[in-house]
């Protein structure tokens, strides 16, 4: 687990030589974070704000940056909207790969012109925390990619290149797919699609190290249209 830290924000904005103050935009995805603390009383000017692919449950310590127009929340594990009624400019607000349901509780104090982008979450109350249901987790703050693709989804998790296979694990299930290394697990569920364990094949790219799982998708493997194909007509 990561903490928002004074110093982590200071490293993570050298090229603006740590004037925080006069911050503007901000990248802090995937590091472990779980909760949104600080940023609001460091970096007053943040206009654009990446905390993508992280462990945070809410949404929280932001009321304060008036001038956030921008701001990236995907593939968290945050079940519901809040937080956000002083966020005034917020222009734009990704929560792909969360598990908010059709309630948000303050989605209609968000300003009229804010573009909010829900695809791909869990209905709120059939993946919560505590009930015995996978969450997203990224315990060894691995990057990663999960593309989805017309037959498949694909996850490269980009390991290094000396690491031995003896230490990794891949256990894929029809809605979510864990990957273990080195005792540290990366798990992400699969909010849309369904897809086949027995058919899915793993590969290691000798030339980078990187780690490639291929997961068909059930509803194409038997030729039935999946749930976004149905969304689409």
């Amino acid at each position: 687990m990561t903490d928002i830290t004074l110093d982590l924000v200071r490293k993570k904005s050298e090229h603006h030589d740590g004037l925080l103050e006069e911050l503007e935009e901000i990248s802090l995805h995937q590091l472990g974070i779980r909760r949104i603390s600080g940023i609001q009383h460091w970096c007053r000017r943040l206009k654009i704000l990446y905390l993508q692919g992280n462990l945070i449950e809410r949404i929280e310590g932001l009321g304060k940056l008036k001038c956030l127009t921008y701001l990236n929340l995907a593939m968290n594990n945050i079940e519901r909207i809040e937080g956000l009624e002083g966020c005034e400019s917020l222009q734009k607000l990704d929560l792909t790969g969360n598990f908010i349901g059709e309630e948000y509780s303050s989605i209609y104090r968000l300003k009229e012109n804010t573009l909010l982008h829900l695809n791909k979450n869990h209905p709120l109350g059939t993946t919560r925390k505590g009930n015995g249901r996978p969450l997203n987790v990224n315990e060894g703050k691995w990057e990663y990619k999960l593309d989805d693709q017309k037959d498949s989804l694909v996850l490269t998790v980009f390991l290094p290149k000396h690491l031995d296979v003896s230490v990794m694990n891949v256990d894929v299930q029809p809605t979510f797919i864990r990957v273990t290394v080195r005792g540290k697990i990366l798990q992400l569920v699969f909010l849309f699609d369904e897809v086949s364990p027995d058919r899915s094949n793993v590969m290691r790219v000798t030339s980078t190290g990187h780690l490639v799982v291929t997961m068909p998708k059930v509803a194409k493997e038997f030729g039935m249209p999946s749930l976004r194909d149905l969304g689409s007509k």
